[in-house]
Parts: structure tokens; sequence; C-alpha cells
């Protein structure tokens, strides 16, 4: 498959209706949102329903029985059965924070407005002559199946480490187990009812209900930070192709009437850049927060169990690191892009041959620089910086947490 297949209409194409399927049924999108042509059958439709509602109940479910969990057992847990509840936890109040954000209004409107309006092809269908614009589509549409194949390939390779370290334990100390000599070890440790640490029957339920926890709560996570990282592609090719425009849709011979087409047609396409940044602000602003919050708590608990010298936890927190620096990096720096190239936006106005314009363009160009002043600083939630250097202190503390914990330890 070619690069030219990126070209073709976003609705056409595999990978956004794969996408769009996975993201209903895990309930942090609905493919209605893009269009009639993604209706569905009814009977499909309410499955869907019936798990992406599953899911969102799900995930305060497990959230509170895994802190109740921890509270209850906490003065009997082994040191290793905390850490694994202290990196655990946090993933399910993460999961449950996208599934929540996913039911926002703001959510909901950056989603319908995302085929027909942010997605960068329907600057490429205004504009198929231009090799520029064609080429920043194609390089959207790659980083937005990279950072897709990326987290989804990491994510379940990590997913698959957690599960099968305490399944395969659990197979080799099968008769201590029910000795009760030692006891079933879980990836997910959840308070219930059943005594699911000796009784063989209770852990073959348990287990089944982590393997479907772990599924869907990986697959919330990619399916929503992707969405969040391909809509940020999608704004940050918008203003470079604005720029482009700049710099070379006014020619030297261009008469009063041409600039001011221009200039009209540049201030509508401008608002609607700022305007769907705000709206993209808005609907991902608590998941960048979480996701910041996220790593700020776990990367050096990570980097501590890797470092411990275990090859079973050097790869489980090895992956699970990998993960969080990789998505904090990749989100950090798209982000930071969108405010670099704003940046000298103005610039680029003033460098417009204006001077041979009417007065009355030369009065649009100034209200075309006053709108261009402004930064595009992405704030999350709270008023949350987000960007490369948030992203650089995290980082930093991920080591002073290192140092910390393993001294205490």
């Amino acid at each position: 498959m070619g690069q030219d297949y990126y070209l073709q209409p976003p609705r056409t194409q595999l990978f956004y209706t794969i996408l769009g399927h996975i993201s209903t049924i895990f309930g942090t999108c609905q493919m209605e949102w893009w269009g009639p042509q993604y209706k569905i059958s009814k009977w499909l439709a309410w499955l869907y329903f019936l798990q992406r509602h599953s899911v969102r109940t799900f995930g305060k479910v497990v959230c509170l029985s895994q802190s109740v969990f921890m509270v209850l057992n906490f003065n009997t847990l082994s040191s290793s059965v905390l850490i694994v509840i202290l990196t655990i936890t946090p993933v399910g109040y993460l999961v449950a924070v996208k599934a929540e954000t996913a039911k926002l209004k703001s959510y909901e409107k950056v989603m319908k407005a995302f085929m027909d309006k942010i997605h960068i092809y329907n600057c490429y269908v205004r504009n198929k002559d231009s090799e520029y614009v064609k080429t920043k589509v194609k390089q959207v549409e790659f980083l937005s199946r990279f950072t897709t194949w990326f987290l989804t390939f990491f994510l379940y390779i990590c997913w698959s480490a957690w599960m099968l370290q305490p399944t395969l334990y659990n197979i080799r100390n099968i008769d201590a187990i029910l000795n009760k000599t030692q006891d079933f070890q879980y990836y997910i440790y959840l308070w219930t009812p059943l005594e699911y640490h000796h009784n063989l029957r209770n852990y073959l339920i348990i287990h089944t209900v982590c393997v479907y926890l772990g599924v869907t709560a990986i697959t919330v996570i990619i399916t929503f930070d992707c969405l969040n990282m391909i809509i940020v592609y999608h704004i940050v090719g918008h203003i470079y192709i604005l720029k482009h425009n700049f710099r070379t849709k006014l020619a030297d011979d261009f008469t009063d009437e041409k600039a001011k087409e221009f200039l009209v047609d540049t201030i509508k396409y401008h608002s609607f850049i700022i305007t769907t940044f705000k709206n993209v602000q808005n609907a991902f602003g608590i998941n960048v927060a979480a996701n910041y919050l996220q790593n700020l708590f776990e990367d050096g608990l990570c980097l501590y169990q890797m470092m411990k010298g275990d090859m079973e936890n050097f790869v489980k927190y090895g992956l699970m690191l990998v993960i969080y620096l990789g998505s904090l990096i990749m989100l950090s720096v798209v982000l930071e892009e969108i405010k670099r190239q704003n940046s000298d936006l103005s610039e680029v106005v003033y460098s417009i041959p204006w001077q041979r314009m009417s007065v009355s363009n030369q009065k649009t160009v100034m209200l075309l620089l006053f709108r261009t002043q402004p930064d595009l600083e992405f704030r999350a939630a709270c008023g949350m910086k987000a960007g490369v250097q948030p992203a650089l202190s995290i980082i930093k503390s991920m080591f002073s947490y290192y140092v910390m914990i393993k001294s205490r330890m």
C-alpha cells in the first residue's frame, strides 16, 4: 500500500473504520459521530451499547474494589503484592478518567467535527494541486498510524508480561497453593466476597475477570490516547499549511481583489484553527493532566522495580516505563510543536507584501497581525501547562523519586 492511499477520503480508509469500531466497543468514541457512513446494524449496535456501558460501570467498580482491598489488607500485604497494587491501581483510575471524559459534550463536539472539518484531508480537497498540502496529509496520516501501532504493540506486550508472570507462577506452585502454604498471584487485586487466594474454582473466575479487565483497560488507553494525538497532529498540520499559504499565495502581481479574497479566507482559516485548538483543549485537557500525573507518580516506582535486578521485574516494569515515557514524550513534543509553529506566525503575516495593498486590505492585515499575537500554549485541566518543559520536569522527578525509594527500601 503506497502513501497515495493516505490521500483517499478518511471514511474509506480501513484504519479509521477499525479505529471507529474498536473505540465504539470500548466507549471512547461512537462511530455515528463520524457520519452516517458508519451506521451499523441494530443488533451490533445493541452489543456495542452493552459493552460500552459495562466498561464505564466496571471502571468505577474496579477502582473502588482495588482501593478497598488495599485498605483492608494493607498491614498483611507482602512488599511484592503492595508494589503491584500501587502500580496497577492508578492505571485503573486513569482508565476510569478516560472513560468518563469520553462522555463530555466538549469531547463529543470534537469527535463530530473530526471527519468533516478537523481532518487535514478537507484542506487537501480544496488544494489538490498543492504538493505541499499533499505532503502534509501523508505525514499526518503516517504519524497517526505510527502512534497507533506503537501504543498497541507495547501496551499489549506489556499486558501479556503482567498477565503471564503470575499465571506461570501459579502453575508452577499449584500444589503449594492448594495446600495453603502459598497464595495465588494476580496482576489485579480486587476485594470480592470470594476467597480466591487458595480456591482453584474462584481463582479461575477472578483470573478470567482480570483478563477481561486488562484487555479492556489497555484498549481504552490505546484508543483514547490515539484519538487525542491524532487530532493534535491534524492541528499542527493546519498551522503548517496556513504558514505556507502566507509565504506562497500572494504573487508579485496580485490585485486588491485577490488580496482581499486571500485575507478573508486566511482569517476564516486561522479562526478555525484557534477554535479547534480551544475545543480540543477542553475535550482532552483532563486526559493530558491525568497522563502527566500518572507519569509523575509512577515513573520512579517503575524505574526502581526495573533496576532491582530481577529479570521478570525488568521486563514488566521496563515495558511499562517505555510506554509511559514514550507516550509522555510524543504527546508533549506535538503539543509543544503547536506552540512553536504558532510563535512566529505574526512574523510570517508581517512578511507578506502589505505595503502594496490598498488601505482597507492593510487594515485587514493589521487585524490578522493582532489575532496571531497570542501564544497557543496547551493548558490541561486546572491550568496545568503541557509541553516539553513540563515533560522534562517529570523525567527529572522520576530520577529523584527513584533515589528516594531506593534509599528507603
